[in-house]
């Protein structure tokens, strides 16, 4: 009898302890979806809220933001507002961020930033860096050294061209 009882308590003391290890897993695994699932709606309505400021402020509906565009942002404490909470950065922060965003340029040769830049940027700008990140960074740095690379090549070879016109000019004369 005493043998009995010790082990239905026993088989009742593992089955406890088995049936209380499944539903921590099943709350740990419902707890991370939950997370999961606040992270994507609020990514979701980060970009929504992005989107709807970067074009707010894209006066010609070119899909680039200018210098007097972003700077426009700047100048509305109700949209710096709204870009520091979306991005999680402090307003002072604001300042150097059209620099490390713009990547492209306009017809005119003008610094901008494309939507798709400016909303990948913004996102980040709270995040630590990450692989995919530094290789973004990377890519980022390679096109302006090539776009830099191709001005700077023009610009020798229109002086060139400028000054062999000169010595041609004067050899003729």
């Amino acid at each position: 009898a005493v043998f009995m009882i010790i082990s239905s308590w026993a088989i009742l003391s593992i089955l406890t302890a088995v049936v209380s290890e499944n539903m921590m897993k099943a709350t740990e695994r419902d707890y991370t979806t939950e997370q999961e699932e606040q992270l994507k709606t609020q990514a979701k309505t980060t970009k929504t809220m992005l989107v709807s400021l970067f074009n707010s402020q894209d006066e010609d509906g070119n899909g680039v933001l200018t210098k007097p565009e972003f700077d426009a942002i700047r100048a509305d404490p109700v949209q710096i507002h709204q870009l520091c909470s979306a991005a999680q950065i402090q307003p002072d922060d604001v300042e150097n961020l059209f620099h490390v965003l713009s990547v492209g340029e306009t017809e005119s040769k003008e610094p901008c930033i494309e939507l798709g830049d400016f909303i990948d940027g913004m996102m980040s700008q709270g995040e630590a860096p990450t692989v995919n990140s530094l290789l973004r960074l990377e890519k980022r740095l390679t096109d302006a050294v090539r776009r830099e690379t191709r001005v700077a090549q023009n610009r020798v070879l229109d002086g060139f061209a400028s000054v062999s016109a000169q010595i041609l000019a004067k050899i003729e004369a």
